[in-house]
Parts: structure tokens; sequence; C-alpha cells
């Protein structure tokens, strides 16, 4: 089952989401720091399943060039799950410049689940300090 990454990358632009939510699931696996941009363009997927396994990949792959993108995706995604997976994905990757955008969320979101992963995330942060 062991694929070249290059060819996960080029999955993340199927027309079967299906097939993206797989490619983005065996990025985050790889442990390959090549994945991560691939992986941020995607966070912006039609599909709400494609979304959501981007920011986990991500949250896997600890990179800071994804923060900002993850705290647009706290900020702005319509779907509480995809926001929640965001706020889980900074606090592991454990970078302070999202700290504002989680405690936003943390005391803000209108969903209950964001507001709790966020705290849980600020909580990450502030025992990593």
């Amino acid at each position: 089952m062991s694929r070249p990454i290059a060819e996960w990358i080029a999955e993340l632009a199927s027309t079967h989401p299906a097939e993206r939510r797989a490619a983005a699931a065996a990025l985050g696996a790889t442990a390959q720091s090549e994945a991560v941009e691939p992986l941020i363009r995607a966070l912006d997927d039609a599909e709400r399943d494609v979304r959501f396994e981007v920011a986990t990949a991500l949250g896997s792959l600890a990179d800071a060039r994804a923060v900002g993108p993850l705290v647009v995706v706290l900020r702005t995604d319509a779907d509480p799950g995809v926001r929640a997976e965001a706020a889980q994905a900074l606090g592991l990757i454990g970078d302070s410049t999202a700290t504002e955008a989680l405690d936003q969320a943390h005391r803000h979101d209108h969903h209950p689940r964001v507001r709790g992963i966020a705290g849980w995330a600020l909580q990450q942060m502030t025992t990593r300090r």
C-alpha cells in the first residue's frame, strides 16, 4: 500500500471526494514536510469530510506553515466539525501565533465542541511554555 508521496498529492485533485479524503489521511501519515503545502491548498475543498481530514493531517504533520491557514478555517468554516478539527490541529502544532484565534473560538464560537477543543488547544500551548 506504500505509494510515492507525489501520487497522494495528485490524488488531492481527484473528482471523487472519498479519494481526496483518503489522500489527505495518507499524507498526514507520511511525516513528510512536502505534504504540507498541498494539504494547505486543500483546506478550501468543497466537501466537509475532505476539509476535516485535511485539518487532521495538518495537525499530524505539526508544521508551523499550516498555522495561518488553519486559523482562517477556525474563524470562517461553516462546519463546526471542521472548525473543531482546525482548533485541535492548532493545539497539536503548538504555535503561539494561534493563541488569539483559539481564545476567540473558546469564548465566542456558537458550537460547544469548537469552544471545548479550542480551550484544550490553549491549554496545550500553556503546558508547552
